[in-house]
């Protein structure tokens, strides 16, 4: 049996490998040891999967140079010198004249509109003036920052320029283009006094010393932006020449005719997927001024799916910085709840999921002439490779992209990344191999966040801890519920089948105190399912449970019977009265409720991993008072060593206590053995 069969035969069950805890058990302390979860295999020894023969056609391999090219140096500030003339200043927004060969680094959140001539993004994206055309800027310090640079104008057909008062002496020989950069205030910026470890993660103006700052630094202390002036370790996205090069060859494939075509991209972890996949996307996007489909596989660090999900997304605007997905989504985007962060907890239903999205995108948005875009995980070893095997064989990518360090398609290595998968074409690009400043349980607590605390399209509300507002009282059915019962009508755990994997008086242990999916279902296609719901008697107080391998049977990700209604918290479970406190997003609530009540759909909750953020659970404000009581108490102690501790507050489950690395931390080897070990 293969390891991908193995897998999924376990896939409705607990894993020996990894267990069905998920995500805790890979970024928690106390590790036990174990396979880890969610590595790449880069260093596994080559005969760990044998390969599977195909029967496919020989695919066109496109040969690219064999030389490995040289990695531009990074551009780490703006070579733009602001002066009196070329750097104007207003309450909100400033404008600025770039010459030729000067670019600037953004670092914060803006809206840009360019006033004059043309710009390239990322020294790659050409965009011309247009006063309709405003770009927002979201650039976190979690990815490179953007590059807005000056450049020649192409073409002055549709180009408007916007000639003012302000910036009517920038209209001369010596500037090539002028910018318009103006305060966008999302809310994001709070997010470093909601969660500190993240008071870098945005710009924000209580950041920097005045001291250190020069005269123009300290100006965009009343901006929601900065422009790096001089290095301070941020790194801008400079996409390579031969990158840019290989792009252009690719998109002149792609316009050959009229056909819509599907790009995927594959590689291991941290070679630049995301970043080849949104500078794909914004080329698209620029060069055919149609929308493009973007299919996101990797449920642990997506930018284009909320939390434990796998989205089809389209988009009709370039990208510039970070992607942030909307709560409710719309009516181009689709989103399922997978519930975990890698492929390996569940792999028959991540299958499922994918072929449901491929499906939609192959009905709906193909004929409109969308091209589509695959992002994949980073991970082509081992099971890795047996996985993508079976996605290529029903997606057969027109192009199939390998980032790799070597860009030689008769590299032993990428052929044999490259054997047994079906495609039609495929190219290497040079991989970009750089890590985030935020490791990935970072990015993935700032998605949750940024989740629970959006208010509409690109805002944020940080203001208020989410504990403080009211949480959303809904009931859940029991036995002894009535027909007309509207309300959580199920509960669901993956991995987990009662009297298999646990009890059902354990039940409320597994779901409080968590993140859950919300599904609504069609109530006649539920009435069909009712029988498979588990109940005991002396446990008539909980809410009806359904197995999991019943679940997967339940959910037909292309049927319109069920709907994903995205994701809520679980804040408490009350059984003598029988209702849940939840949060979840202002607009989905409303949807939620008015689902529920005027259409009497059912309700679903499913929990995979669900892991709520810790500062979700506790007040950073509690852990302040605390340790200033403890302080207060141990400068009183020093008079009267006898003293109790009765004023200090008191917070239950939590310790300030550093933990014993001596015996107390166990973290496994990824892989016993490495290639130098083979014989």
């Amino acid at each position: 049996m293969s390891a991908y069969a193995a897998l999924q035969k376990m896939s409705g069950t607990t894993s020996v490998l990894y267990g069905a805890s998920g995500e805790s058990d890979n970024e928690k302390d106390n590790e036990t040891i174990g396979y880890l979860r969610n590595s790449s295999d880069e260093e596994a020894e080559e005969t760990e999967i044998p390969i599977i023969p195909t029967t496919t056609p020989t695919p066109n391999i496109i040969r690219t140079p064999s030389i490995v090219p040289r990695v531009n140096n990074f551009i780490c500030e703006s070579n733009f010198i602001p002066n009196d003339d070329n750097f104007i200043v207003f309450h909100d927004h400033i404008i600025i004249g770039l010459k030729a060969n000067e670019y600037i680094l953004i670092n914060g959140q803006c809206k840009m509109t360019i006033q004059r001539g043309a710009i390239l993004i990322n020294t790659g994206h050409y965009v011309f003036a247009h006063p309709n055309n405003c770009i927002p800027i979201i650039a976190s310090q979690s990815q490179s920052l953007p590059i807005i640079s000056s450049t020649q104008v192409v073409d002055r057909s549709g180009i408007k320029d916007t000639k003012t008062e302000e910036n009517i002496h920038l209209f001369s020989s010596n500037y090539k283009s002028v910018i318009k950069l103006e305060n966008f205030y999302t809310g994001l910026e709070k997010i470093g006094s909601y969660h500190p470890p993240f008071k870098r993660f945005f710009y924000s103006k209580s950041l920097g010393e005045d001291e250190e700052l020069t005269e123009y630094e300290r100006l965009f202390k009343t901006y929601s932006f900065e422009i790096i002036l001089k290095d301070r370790g941020c790194i801008g996205i400079s996409i390579e020449k031969l990158w840019l090069n290989q792009i252009q060859l690719l998109i002149a494939d792609i316009n050959e005719d009229l056909v819509p075509k599907i790009i995927m991209i594959i590689g291991n972890k941290n070679s630049g997927k995301s970043t080849l996949s949104k500078t794909l996307l914004n080329s698209l996007i620029l060069d055919n001024q149609n929308a493009v489909s973007y299919l996101d596989l990797d449920p642990g660090q997506s930018e284009f799916s909320i939390p434990y999900c796998l989205s089809l997304t389209n988009h009709s605007k370039p990208i510039v910085g970070m992607n942030i997905p909307k709560t409710s989504g719309d009516e181009d985007s689709i989103s399922h709840y997978y519930g975990f962060t890698t492929p390996q907890s569940q792999p028959s239903q991540y299958v499922s999921i994918i072929k449901a999205l491929f499906q939609e995108y192959d009905q709906t948005y193909k004929p409109r002439g969308n091209h589509l875009i695959i992002n994949t995980p980073g991970w082509i070893k081992g099971y890795g490779k047996e996985l993508l095997h079976e996605l290529t064989a029903f997606i057969n990518p027109n192009q199939l992209i390998l980032l790799s360090n070597n860009t030689d398609t008769d590299n032993m290595d990428n052929s044999d990344n490259l054997n047994g998968l079906t495609f039609q074409n495929s190219r290497c690009f040079q991989g970009i191999y750089q890590t985030s400043k935020y490791s990935p349980f970072q990015l993935r607590m700032f998605n949750k966040l940024s989740y629970f605390h959006q208010l509409a399209d690109l805002k944020f509300d940080f203001n208020i801890h989410i504990l403080l507002r009211s949480p959303l009282k809904i009931s859940y059915e029991t036995a002894n519920s009535p027909k007309t019962f509207k309300g959580i009508n199920m509960i669901s755990v993956l991995n987990y089948d009662v009297g298999l994997n646990f009890e059902l008086n354990d039940l409320l242990s597994m779901i409080d105190t968590s993140i859950m999916g919300l599904y609504l279902i069609d109530h006649e296609y539920y009435s069909s399912v009712k029988s498979s719901i588990k109940r005991l008697g002396d446990c008539h107080y909980l809410p009806q449970y359904l197995d999991s391998t019943d679940y997967t049977s339940l959910i037909n990700y292309s049927s319109s019977y069920n709907v994903f209604m995205g994701l809520c918290m679980v804040h408490s479970i009350n059984t003598t009265d029988e209702f849940f406190n939840i949060y979840l997003p202002n607009n989905n609530q409303t949807q939620l409720t008015e689902m529920i009540t005027k259409k009497d759909y059912k309700l679903l909750l499913v929990k995979g991993d669900g892991d709520i953020p810790s500062p979700e659970l506790l007040m950073f404000d509690m852990l302040l008072k605390q340790q200033e009581d403890i302080k207060k108490l141990n400068k009183r102690r020093r008079k009267n060593p006898n003293l109790d501790d009765k004023d200090v507050l008191k917070i239950p489950y939590v310790t300030f206590e550093n933990k014993n690395k001596i015996g107390g931390i166990w973290k496994t080897r990824r892989n016993v053995m490495r290639r130098g070990h083979q014989r």
